[in-house]
């Protein structure tokens, strides 16, 4: 009987060591979690960074055809600054809302001075005096001369009127990215 008894109390002492996990497994899962999780950050990050320089690329073409197609069809002005309000209402009516900046959600077509009074947007239309290749080493003009405009325009395509065409770029990390001309 007294045998019995023990192993009873013996089976039972067993059970209750075996209802959780030791310190060590544990201490093993965290750490298998840990290296997962340092793994996958970055990778996310190259993804993220991957699918918004390609979002504002397709958003660039469809800014180049469309604007192909516009000075095949629209009469625009000759002189780069009476071009940016009459590109600006042709793009609103040919495209509105099919341009989002992908970071601000924004889908405004705005001039460079209309942008004063918006947080943001997804295109800006500026002009500018001088050729394209003149124009692409003017880093210090808009939207280059001031942080807080690289900050606000961050995700935003340009499209720069000169007098021998058009410059597109789109600003990221305060950089012009993937500038495209075209030509007339």
């Amino acid at each position: 009987m007294m045998d019995k008894a023990l192993g009873k109390r013996l089976s039972e002492s067993v059970r209750q060591d075996k209802a959780g996990f030791s310190l060590v497994e544990l201490m093993v899962v965290i750490t298998i979690i840990a290296v997962l999780v340092a793994i996958a950050i970055p990778v996310y990050a190259n993804v993220r960074t991957k699918a918004l320089n390609n979002t504002l690329e397709y958003n660039q073409t469809v800014l180049i055809r469309t604007i192909t197609v516009i000075k095949t069809y629209l009469d625009l002005p000759k002189a780069p600054g009476d071009q940016r309000a009459a590109l600006r209402d042709a793009l609103n009516e040919e495209i509105p809302g099919m341009i989002i900046n992908p970071l601000s959600k924004s889908d405004l077509i705005l001039s460079s001075a209309q942008t004063a009074h918006n947080s943001s947007a997804a295109v800006v239309i500026v002009s500018r005096s001088t050729t394209k290749m003149q124009n692409v080493n003017l880093t210090s003009h808009y939207p280059f001369n001031s942080a807080a405009n690289k900050e606000k325009l961050k995700g935003t395509l340009f499209i720069t009127i000169c007098e021998d065409g058009y410059l597109l770029f789109y600003l990221l990390d305060g950089q012009a990215n993937a500038v495209r001309e075209i030509m007339y």
